[in-house]
């Protein structure tokens, strides 16, 4: 929306994907940026709820959130306040507001986007009126950032807000990679160490307080029991575990509005499938805009090479760590702690469940069949 003078009004909602590390949330970011920019720009951003990466909110954020590689990792598993929760979401949906306008508004004045390309004559100040406004290439079609670490606290906010009545201050919608899929994990990198986050996540878990969360401590109580028999959190049963304990909730924020993606189909669906499954599955902002066919030409040209051979040399993978029959007796204890919640994507990977369909069958071994 524009005033007088050409400046830009932003009415858009901030769109909030939650995901955990090694997840593909770097490419989905991807697929939605080229998916939208028939359509206007992204406002991406990443960690707007991570203490250090925020430095502008690092003092409130310090409080009721955490990071595995920050003096906060404790908050990882926090229940903070609703009114400290509705006052963190708006603080933070301000500043990607005002961030994506000082920079909007910095391009119309230089005639330079913040990459150094130049923007068209008709674009830069004063507003000439020469465009039309679906071709402006400034015009922000999505305000979109990720979560990786504190969706626990997303997803104890959206309940509270469904509880109360009241509709949340963003749109949240969660990516699901499948554990056969995320592990064993890439530690090529000193300074990003993956499995470290996993140990921290779980570490939080171990000390915090869910006495106000019947399933959570149902878990707490289930792992500590149980954590020297399988190597504690070092252990790739340890680092299963903390998967599928951090993705608990999100699955529970499915009953409060939350839609979950699933990273394979996402991989795996021809167009028509692809259409129907996002359809179905999106949250409305994105069927919108984007749109269903934007976005599934763009999943489809941003896939891996050979999706199919890909997840199953994962598989394969994931099966030689011996976690899985520890996650069966987790997932079996999580329906037995709240049967009401629907855990069908911890069962068996898309590709094990179809696997007559893809031409890749394999059982529980990872052998042939």
């Amino acid at each position: 929306v524009r005033g007088p003078s050409g400046q830009l009004r932003l009415v858009h909602p901030v769109t909030m994907l939650l995901s955990l590390p090694n997840s593909g949330t770097t490419w989905i970011m991807t697929v939605l940026e080229a998916a939208q920019k028939n359509k206007g720009c992204i406002a991406g951003s990443s960690d707007s709820l991570h203490p250090n990466c925020n430095g502008l909110l690092m003092k409130e954020l310090s409080k009721v959130a955490g990071a595995p590689d920050h003096e906060t990792w404790p908050n990882i598993f926090e229940s903070p306040p609703a009114a400290a929760m509705d006052l963190l979401f708006e603080l933070v949906k301000d500043q990607l507001h005002g961030k994506a306008l000082a920079e909007v508004q910095e391009m119309r004045l230089t005639g330079y986007s913040t990459a150094g390309e130049p923007l068209p004559s008709a674009l830069v100040w004063p507003w000439k009126g020469w465009m039309n406004p679906k071709h402006d290439v400034t015009r922000i079609g999505l305000v979109l950032t990720k979560e990786i670490i504190n969706v626990f606290q997303v997803s104890k906010y959206l309940e509270m807000r469904h509880r109360s009545g009241l509709r949340p201050a963003i749109i949240a919608f969660a990516l699901y990679r499948h554990r056969a899929h995320c592990f064993p994990m890439s530690n090529s990198s000193r300074a990003l160490c993956k499995e470290c986050w996993y140990q921290q996540i779980l570490r939080a878990f171990e000390m915090a307080d869910f006495s106000n969360d019947d399933a959570m401590r149902g878990l707490q109580r289930f792992w500590l029991s149980r954590a020297r028999l399988v190597g504690g959190r070092q252990g790739p049963s340890g680092l299963v575990f903390a998967h599928l304990v951090a993705w608990f909730p999100l699955l529970r924020a499915q009953l409060f509005g939350l839609r979950v993606l699933d990273y394979a189909r996402l991989l795996v669906l021809n167009q028509r499938e692809l259409r129907k499954y996002l359809n179905g599955t999106l949250p409305g902002n994105l069927i919108r805009s984007p749109g269903v066919e934007a976005l599934a030409r763009s999943f489809e040209a941003f896939r891996v090479d050979d999706p199919l051979k890909f997840l199953a040399k994962r598989e394969r993978s994931y099966l030689a760590l011996g976690a899985e029959p520890f996650a069966r007796a987790a997932i079996q204890e999580m329906r037995r702690l709240q049967p009401e919640i629907d855990l069908s994507l911890f069962s068996e990977s898309f590709l094990m469940t179809n696997s007559k369909k893809y031409g890749r069958p394999m059982n529980q071994l990872g052998e042939k069949q």
